[in-house]
């Protein structure tokens, strides 16, 4: 939930890997709302400085005691060496500021047990970049496991190809440097600490041990093994958790469900959100906040250690840690699980965001009146707090909504999507559940009707290939040809072989009005009186109808969802798809469905008359893509294309070497102003809706309404 009392945070070290994920992720939180950027610092002053300006910091330093000493700064965030970890965490914690320590923490277990227990005397939060733990698949993996069965075994693999690199962050090992995350992962998924260990370790080129094999074994019974190759050809981390009669692989960001030998896939976007990093900062502050014993608390970073220094020595046998915790007065393990908090302590209705970075400029409204919740938590939330969610909204992009949302959230009264699309967050499912849903077509129908005009204007009036032409060199109207052309009208009017060349300019001058330059095909002309064929009525081809009328065009339409009376009140010829296919300009306009996939295809591409300008700001489905290059080869048309069948366009992509083709990435209502006019409207319906109130433009609520969306 977010709060208007943000933390002050400074942060120490900003090399490679911090400037490439925690810096952009720390950044975003600022503008979410719960960080003030107040100091940052790097022993390279120059890279602070220059990270201060980028990543919009109040202020740099290369000296870590100006962190310490700055009695405003409520956290630090320690990205270093394993000594750095130990002596900064200390100091800042001594300070009375929160820690949060990228792994592994401190150089061994004992000295990291030391930063434990000075956080637990001074009521601090501690915590360890064990990103592992708020993994997508991992977390849905252990949370879909336990609804099944209790863990029987697993397997994990952690090989990497670094036999030539240097160990980083003056590690002991790569088993302590990288490998400590298959450790943590494993102690993660059982909840638990394993009592026995056998473990072997083998020397490479009579150095220390770098690769290792271990078997774990709970008090439970279930069992483990960690396989760790340092010296392979490939980097590799997979994790195989077995229940009964069911097992999930953890491969990367993918999760494999076997289930009585039949397997499900599920691919997780490549994301900070999924690969873990934006949960374990969002933890981070919740922590601070709730002031509870975070899921990545400095404890498990004990552990990892522990288990780690056990590894390496090849130790074999039972592990005894309660005399390792009452010796030094530390909380059991299972007592830091148990203590996971009940993350929002307010009773109102709450609203689930997904994607919020687009949304996050109207949190602060929505949080006057319901308690914020973030689906980057959502795997955190008491069943109380998800029974109290009464509303979804998401913003452009990123998360798709996961179907197993919607069984869970059994208070839901409404979905809200940013833009007009809604084809990605099943919306048969939520019809089926009687849940409305609002989007807002409207809020981005006039940028992508002035984006149509723009491309009627440009195409009808042969600008594009002026344009080029110019880029060329040229000064005409008519390009290439013609200047060949006045070239060979001096020849046949000065030499005798006049009756050999003749024939020759007769087909050269048809030529002049082929595809190669569309501009002459048959003449530049102005949009004034043209005509317009509109395939689809909605709210993107009502605003463009609204800017066509000032030209008078002859307007045209073909649509399943308008009646001929409608038409008519409007100014419009309603009629069939072919005479609409003869206009001038041809503007689509229609939604996305199995019925209208690929709808116009050679037939209706071979409908259009030489010289029409051919635009497309809907879906790129809409059109047969190879019967359209087809077409676009002949040359006797122009088209202005936003969308496309897959996006992104492929760099080699044929449509980019078309002299007829005026190509924009899917950017007809991505302006930031249309976007952020998107949010606010979506907002305000939203709301609105909850409130009883009466919406201008109606939610979705029936499948006859669904067909017409895209």
């Amino acid at each position: 939930m977010i709060n208007s009392n943000r933390i002050n945070i400074a942060v120490i070290g900003a090399g490679k890997m911090v400037q490439g994920v925690h810096l952009p992720l720390i950044k975003k939180l600022k503008d979410l709302g719960y960080y003030n950027l107040s100091l940052i610092c790097d022993i390279n002053c120059s890279l602070a400085k220059q990270s201060a300006y980028h990543y919009k910091f109040n202020n740099f330093t290369a000296n870590a005691e100006n962190v310490f000493s700055d009695d405003k700064i409520n956290a630090v965030y320690i990205f270093g060496t394993t000594e750095m970890h130990y002596e900064y965490s200390l100091k800042a914690l001594s300070a009375g500021k929160h820690v949060f320590i990228e792994k592994p923490p401190a150089p061994t277990w004992k000295r990291c047990l030391e930063i434990e227990k000075l956080a637990q005397k001074n009521n601090l939060t501690c915590v360890v970049g064990f990103n592992r733990r708020f993994q997508s698949n991992i977390q849905l993996a252990k949370n879909t496991l336990s609804k099944i069965s209790k863990i029987q075994s697993m397997e994990a693999v952690y090989h990497q190809a670094v036999l030539d690199i240097d160990i980083p962050y003056h590690a002991t090992s790569w088993l302590q440097a990288a490998g400590i995350h298959a450790l943590d992962s494993l102690c993660y998924f059982m909840d638990d600490l394993p009592s026995e260990i056998f473990s072997i370790c083998d020397p490479i080129n009579y150095q220390k041990s770098q690769n290792f094999s271990t078997v774990l074994k709970w008090p439970s019974g279930a069992h483990a093994t960690l396989t760790m190759n340092n010296t392979s050809g490939t980097r590799q981390e997979r994790y195989f958790i077995h229940g009964l009669a069911a097992s999930f692989l953890c491969d990367g960001i993918s999760l494999s469900r076997y289930i009585n030998n039949s397997v499900q896939l599920k691919k997780f976007p490549y994301t900070y959100l999924n690969r873990g990093y934006e949960g374990e900062h969002l933890e981070f502050i919740s922590a601070i906040r709730n002031k509870y014993k975070p899921i990545h608390d400095i404890h498990h970073g004990v552990t990892a250690l522990h288990l780690v220094e056990l590894i390496e020595t090849g130790f074999t046998g039972k592990i005894s840690w309660n005399s390792i915790f009452q010796n030094h007065n530390i909380d059991s393990p299972k007592e830091i699980q148990s203590n996971h908090p009940q993350l929002i302590h307010s009773k109102k209705d709450g609203i689930l965001i997904l994607n919020s970075n687009m949304i996050k400029n109207q949190l602060l409204k929505i949080e006057k009146k319901y308690d914020l919740f973030f689906y980057e938590r959502y795997n955190f939330l008491s069943q109380d707090e998800k029974n109290r969610i009464i509303a979804l909204i998401t913003g452009y992009g990123g998360q798709p909504m996961e179907t197993h949302l919607l069984n869970e959230l059994v208070s839901l009264k409404v979905v809200g999507i940013v833009g007009a699309s809604v084809k990605a967050y099943h919306p048969e499912l939520l019809l089926k559940k009687n849940i409305p849903i609002i989007n807002v077509p409207e809020a981005i129908a006039e940028a992508v009707a002035e984006f149509a005009l723009m491309m009627a204007i440009l195409g009808i009036t042969g600008a594009l290939t002026a344009h080029e032409n110019m880029r060329k060199g040229r000064w005409n109207h008519s390009g290439i040809y013609s200047d060949i052309i006045q070239w060979i009208k001096k020849i046949i009017k000065t030499t005798p072989l006049a009756d050999i060349i003749k024939p020759w300019y007769i087909r050269l001058n048809e030529r002049k009005y082929s595809s190669r330059n569309l501009s002459i095909t048959s003449g530049p002309r102005n949009l004034q009186g043209a005509s317009i064929g509109l395939i689809g009525y909605g709210a993107c081809s009502r605003k463009f109808i609204d800017l066509l009328k000032v030209f008078n065009c002859k307007i045209r339409i073909f649509s399943d969802h308008l009646s001929s009376d409608e038409a008519s009140q409007l100014g419009l010829e309603k009629t069939e798809l072919a005479k609409v296919l003869s206009s001038q300009i041809v503007s689509i306009h229609r939604g996305f469905t199995d019925k209208t996939e690929r709808s116009i295809g050679e037939i209706e591409l071979n409908i259009l008359k030489p010289g029409t300008v051919l635009i497309n700001t809907a879906r790129g489905g809409i059109i047969d893509t190879k019967a359209l290059i087809k077409r676009l080869k002949k040359g006797d048309i122009f088209a202005c294309l936003d969308v496309f069948e897959l996006e992104p366009l492929d760099r080699k992509n044929i449509l980019r070497k078309l002299p007829n083709v005026f190509l924009t990435p899917h950017l007809a209502g991505a302006s930031p102003w249309s976007q952020e006019n998107a949010v606010q409207t979506l907002v305000k319906k939203v709301l609105s809706f909850l409130e009883e109130e009466k919406l201008d433009y109606p939610p979705i609520q029936s499948e006859e309404r669904l067909k017409t969306m895209t």
